[in-house]
């Protein structure tokens, strides 16, 4: 299985569960609070997945680029806090599953785990169980209101925020109140910043061409033609992460887009004025970490990298 096949079947699925997109998402949920680079070490967790014909599909963790492989299945979502590792994924027995610190726990056997976010010691996991949305908090499963994919979770005051779809509408839930964002569409990823809530994700044009769209507090603003993955704010600065009409990536900052040529985007991740883009090396067909215009190549055969995390620590 080439990593060309791998990626277009990855995208089949990507595009079919509303996007699969915010499987693959993450972000600085830390409203990119940093400390002086001088004074701190940078450590850096992506999740994702490699393939071979003799094991077949295995998630993987990588820190600071070097690999360890978890279950049979793909990673899709990393998330640290304190000196805990948590990671949210997809067994190949379609099992949702969410690993603290290399120990498996299952939460669906008949399911995904999409996104992972931890608040207040609270672990918070979104996906699909059969036909449904769901989110558990610290392993209790709640059915969202519809049916259809939670995508993205983000945690602000005790507000749960998900982003998902419902049938075929892009959708935000708040405390598990349903808003409708767009009749025809999928919301892929969530952020909150002080009392505004942005979604990325996807509609249509008056073409029906596809098209990334930022809600900021409900109303919406189409961005470029493509697929988004993620929405991050920084400081006073809004990045989406996406991809163009030709799955080539595309970072949107306060309205101006940079097409990146070399890598299909997944998952980003922004820490004060460090971009981060995890996904799938165009010309080299595999994993790839980008930050700030350099590529880094991750080890393992035919990868794919779907969420990058950053921790900076204090010397």
């Amino acid at each position: 299985m080439t990593g060309t096949t791998k990626i277009k079947t990855m995208k089949k699925v990507f595009l079919c569960v509303a996007l699969g997109a915010a499987m693959f998402v993450s972000c600085d949920k830390n409203n990119g609070n940093d400390n002086d680079p001088k004074n701190e070490t940078i450590d850096v967790y992506v999740a994702g997945s490699t393939w071979t014909e003799e094991d077949g599909e295995q998630a993987v963790l990588w820190k600071n680029g070097v690999a360890t492989t978890l279950f049979s299945g793909e990673a899709y979502s990393v998330f640290v806090s304190d000196n805990d590792v948590y990671v949210a994924g997809t067994t190949d027995k379609k099992e949702a599953v969410l690993l603290k610190n290399g120990v498996k726990t299952v939460l669906s056997t008949a399911g995904g785990a999409n996104d992972v976010y931890v608040s207040d010691n609270d672990v918070y996991v979104v996906g699909y169980d059969g036909d449904n949305g769901v989110l558990w908090k610290n392993g209790a499963k709640t059915v969202l209101a519809g049916s259809g994919n939670a995508n993205s979770v983000f945690v602000s005051e005790s507000n749960v925020y998900v982003a998902g779809v419902d049938g075929d509408r892009a959708t935000m839930w708040k405390n598990n109140v349903r808003t409708i964002l767009a009749e025809s569409g999928s919301a892929s990823s969530v952020f909150v910043s002080g009392t505004d809530v942005y979604v990325a994700g996807n509609g249509y044009d008056e073409n029906w061409e596809r098209v990334v769209i930022l809600w900021k507090n409900e109303n919406p603003t189409t961005l470029f033609k493509g697929d988004a993955q993620t929405v991050c704010v920084s400081g006073n600065d809004v990045y989406v992460i996406g991809n163009d009409e030709s799955e080539k990536a595309v970072l949107w900052k306060n309205g101006t887009p940079t097409s990146i040529s070399n890598v299909m985007a997944f998952g980003g991740y922004v820490s004060g004025s460090d971009v981060y883009i995890a996904g799938w090396g165009i010309n080299n067909e595999s994993a790839v970490l980008w930050k700030n215009g350099t590529q880094t190549v991750l080890p393992g055969e035919d990868g794919l990298a779907y969420s990058v995390f950053v921790v900076k620590s204090k010397k």
